[in-house]
């Protein structure tokens, strides 16, 4: 499968699902010049759990990671959504909480920037269209007003925003990435919950495509447990 890259100084924002970690792999194979990655927890549950499988996979690449740390941001975000903020839907318990990702995509973009890196690769997929309508508009003003912050030609690139989901599972087990080295879950549990809208997604693809998920998912009794909490 096809994966062009210009190779050049570039920044991965890594959330540890995995599209930024296919994209990761990806990349690593493909660059010469200087890669690295970021994480930047503004408050979602799962941060721990998420850094703890980016800090294992960027070990075992090679590859630098940036860790920004601002978990209060999950507190201005709360400001700008109605209650409830974690829900039981019909797939399962999920939080209802704006995620922010255009802050963080332009914190990140900015931290680039200053850090003389040219490219910042963001993991976005065509499945988040159907979630964010405007988000390839998105991906190019946080371009826009990163320059107009630094002064430098900082570039975003989302090379996923046009593929399936599938499409880019694919590209992963073509590039023979291990994908239970990835966190999709809401939550930040031990394994995933198997529940929530992420596991449901991250599930659905494994499905559609005839392939068996790798992913340790929690037990019905430990979900009864976790539902009895909200």
């Amino acid at each position: 499968m096809k994966f062009n890259v210009e190779d050049k100084d570039t920044l991965v924002m890594l959330s540890a699902g995995m599209e930024s970690m296919i994209m990761l792999h990806a990349l690593k194979k493909r660059l010469t010049s200087r890669l690295g990655a970021i994480f930047i927890n503004v408050g979602q549950y799962s941060a721990e759990r998420q850094l703890a499988y980016a800090k294992r996979v960027c070990n075992e690449l090679g590859v630098p990671l940036e860790y920004i740390d601002i978990p209060n941001l999950r507190n201005l975000l709360i400001a700008y959504s109605e209650p409830p903020y974690e829900t039981v839907t019909e797939g399962g318990l999920d939080e209802r909480i704006p995620r922010g990702s255009c802050m963080i995509q332009i914190m990140a973009t900015i931290h680039a920037a200053y850090h003389k890196y040219e490219y910042v690769y963001y993991g976005g997929t065509k499945s988040d269209i159907s979630r964010v309508p405007n988000l390839p508009q998105l991906v190019s003003t946080v371009e826009t007003v990163a320059r107009l912050n630094t002064g430098i030609q900082i570039s975003v690139k989302a090379p996923f925003i046009e593929m399936e989901d599938d499409e880019v599972l694919q590209l992963g087990l073509y590039e023979g990435i291990n994908l239970a080295e990835s966190w999709s879950c809401t939550w930040g549990h031990l394994y995933h919950c198997g529940e929530c809208e992420r596991c449901q997604k991250r599930k659905s693809v494994f499905a559609r495509l005839g392939i068996a998920d790798p992913t340790r998912y929690m037990k019905e009794r430990d979900i009864s447990k976790l539902e009895a909490l909200v």
